[in-house]
């Protein structure tokens, strides 16, 4: 049996993340390019509303499974509810989360992940 080169096995990196059909979703979008971080996450709102915030300056991700995901800068915090959502917990990690959406009216299977609501609170001062 020969093996070649361009047959090698994953690279561990490859092996901690799902594979594309397992990460597609309406709710959320993924760095496409192997290996790379996404720059900012793209939080689109139902309304039509959107916010870009710089995944760089995420100082902290929490995530509860019977409340959401909450995700924390110095001077704003973005909770996600919906259910299910343990895959973009992970994406979230990795940073190749480039876009999260809202919308609460999207049928989905029970089992299925889902995002029915963003809620931001901006610390700012004023």
């Amino acid at each position: 049996m020969t093996t070649t080169l361009n047959q090698s096995p994953k690279t561990w990196l490859e092996r901690q993340l799902p594979g594309e059909e397992e990460a597609a979703s309406p709710f959320f979008t993924l760095e496409k390019q192997q290996g790379a971080r996404a720059v900012n996450i793209d939080f689109q709102f139902e309304n039509g509303d959107r916010l870009g915030l710089p995944c760089s300056d995420i100082r902290k991700i929490e995530f509860e499974a019977s409340k959401g995901i909450t995700l924390y800068w110095h001077d704003e915090t973005m909770h996600i509810k919906g259910r299910n959502l343990a895959q973009l917990y992970h994406h979230l990690l990795l940073h190749r989360v480039n876009a999260i959406i809202e919308d609460a009216g999207e049928v989905q299977a029970e089992e299925s992940l889902a995002i029915t609501k963003l809620i931001r609170e901006n610390e700012s001062l004023e």
